[in-house]
């Protein structure tokens, strides 16, 4: 079995929360726009307590990071990588919702 260097694991997961962060950032991005689209107050209010939920997980990255800069071993790296399959299909959801709603 291959040993992998704390440093070398730390560099890994630093390159995964860079693209979470990346995936995240984007989406929030896409959110604010549709949101200033839409005029359902429903969507409206679900695309809030999504990008809410979006800037947690950003707080979460970037405590993470800091951690791993830090050389510490961070707890909720596996947390955040598990979450971000599920945010994408929700996000694909809530889009394909406001594209029926514009249609």
């Amino acid at each position: 079995m291959q040993n992998i260097n704390p440093s070398q694991k730390n560099k890994e997961w630093l390159r995964k929360l860079d693209f979470l962060r990346e995936e995240y950032q984007y989406f929030i991005d896409k959110l604010n726009y549709l949101s200033s689209q839409s005029l359902d107050d429903r969507l409206n209010k679900i695309i809030f307590q999504f990008r809410s939920r979006l800037n947690f997980n950003l707080e979460k990255i970037n405590k993470i990071k800091m951690d791993l800069n830090n050389q510490n071993s961070p707890d909720q790296v596996s947390e955040v990588l598990i979450d971000y399959p599920v945010f994408k299909k929700e996000f694909k959801s809530l889009l394909d919702a406001l594209q029926a709603q514009a249609a």
